[in-house]
């Protein structure tokens, strides 16, 4: 620590294309999420992950925060005004309808104990899996810490950049509940949520053109960079 220099290992493999994501790869996933979990219920020497949920109002409102921030589309990005249009006409309509049918839900449900906390790696899917023949390496846990593993099952799923059929969803759920003491309620909130968490991946797509994420994106294809 004191000379600031760190060693890393270069791990073997390539990112899978997502024809190559087959059954056994998505039970892999599966089985390192119940892995890292087998050693305790509540974890207490980590941190909250980014952005960690623990009832329907707190996903809810994690959500609603990245709804609203829409509303300061760059005017100057490329497609601005279709972005604008998009956000006004089919985000925000769709999100009031889905806000709506689950508020309902979480006052039922917030009433009962919180849901109960894992260790999560966050930013959890393809995009951070490396493949070495039939072995997974698991890499990328800038953002994780504590979390309702229901987070982690709708993100997975809904992450666009290396899409999971949704035809392995009841099997990744299953193989969760089957190894690690869920709360009762984790399944059916896997299946509220799954909404929810399609309009957060969308904002996160249009995140592009706010002036924040414009300035990333021109960073990103600086050839000088």
């Amino acid at each position: 620590e004191e000379s600031k220099l760190a060693f890393y290992a270069r791990l073997p493999g390539r990112k899978l294309a997502q024809e190559e994501i087959t059954v056994d790869r998505v039970r892999q996933a599966a089985c390192f999420i119940v892995d890292i979990n087998r050693t305790a219920k509540t974890p207490s020497n980590l941190p909250l992950a980014a952005e960690a949920c623990f009832s329907l109002a707190q996903h809810i409102e994690t959500v609603r925060v990245r709804v609203d921030r829409l509303d300061q589309i760059d005017p100057t990005a490329p497609l601005a005004d279709k972005a604008q249009q998009f956000v006004r006409d089919g985000l925000r309509p769709c999100w009031a309808d889905i806000e709506r049918d689950i508020e309902i839900q979480a006052d039922q449900t917030d009433a009962k104990p919180d849901c109960a906390a894992f260790r999560s790696p966050s930013d959890f899917g393809f995009h951070n899996i490396l493949a070495d023949g039939d072995k997974l390496y698991f890499l990328d846990f800038e953002y994780a810490g504590t979390d309702d593993l229901a987070k982690l099952v709708n993100d997975f799923f809904c992450c666009p950049q290396i899409r999971v059929d949704d035809s392995h969803r009841d099997e990744f759920v299953d193989h969760i509940i089957r190894n690690l003491p869920v709360d009762e309620g984790f399944e059916g909130r896997v299946q509220t949520l799954h909404r929810v968490y399609q309009i957060k991946w969308i904002c996160i797509i249009l995140n592009d053109f706010l002036a924040r994420g414009d300035a990333q994106r021109s960073f990103a294809n600086d050839t000088n960079a």
